[in-house]
C-alpha cells in the first residue's frame, strides 16, 4: 500500500513548503508513540498555481475522505474560519467554505473516520 498521497501532484518539485515541514513533524511524533502504526500521509496543496489555499485544504480533506483507507485523520495546520477569504483570490463567504467542511466532515462520520485538528500555534 503507498503510504504517502501527492494530491495533484504539485509536491513533485524540490522547492520548500512551510506546510511540507509541519507534515514531517506530525509524521514523526506519531510515529514515535506508535511505533507499529501504519501511517498513511496524504500531502496536498494550500497554494499553487493550480488551486487558492481555501480550495487546497478543502480538496486535501476530500481526497483523504474518499480514499477510505484511514480511521483516524489529523490535521496540525490550516485555515481558521474567520481567516477565510483572506486570500486576495478567495471566492467564497466563510458560511459556504463552513457549509463545504461540514458537508466534508459529515461524510467522514458516516464512514466511521474520526477527525483531529490542533487548535492553533499561539494559543487563544
Amino acid at each position: 500500500m503507498d503510504r504517502k498521497k501527492d494530491i495533484q501532484g504539485t509536491l513533485t518539485d524540490n522547492s520548500f513548503r512551510p506546510a511540507q515541514v509541519e507534515t514531517t513533524l506530525d509524521v514523526e511524533q506519531a510515529a514515535s508513540v506508535a511505533p507499529g502504526a501504519q501511517i498513511q500521509t496524504y500531502l496536498f496543496p494550500l497554494n499553487s498555481n493550480a488551486v487558492s489555499g481555501d480550495a487546497g485544504y478543502l480538496n486535501g480533506y476530500a481526497y483523504a475522505i474518499a480514499d477510505n483507507k484511514v480511521k483516524q485523520i489529523s490535521s496540525s495546520y490550516g485555515y481558521a474560519n474567520e481567516l477565510v477569504g483572506m486570500d486576495a483570490w478567495a471566492s467564497v463567504t466563510p458560511k459556504q467554505y463552513n457549509a463545504a467542511f461540514n458537508a466534508l466532515f459529515q461524510q467522514a462520520a458516516l464512514q466511521g473516520i474520526t477527525l483531529f485538528n490542533a487548535s492553533g500555534d499561539h494559543g487563544p
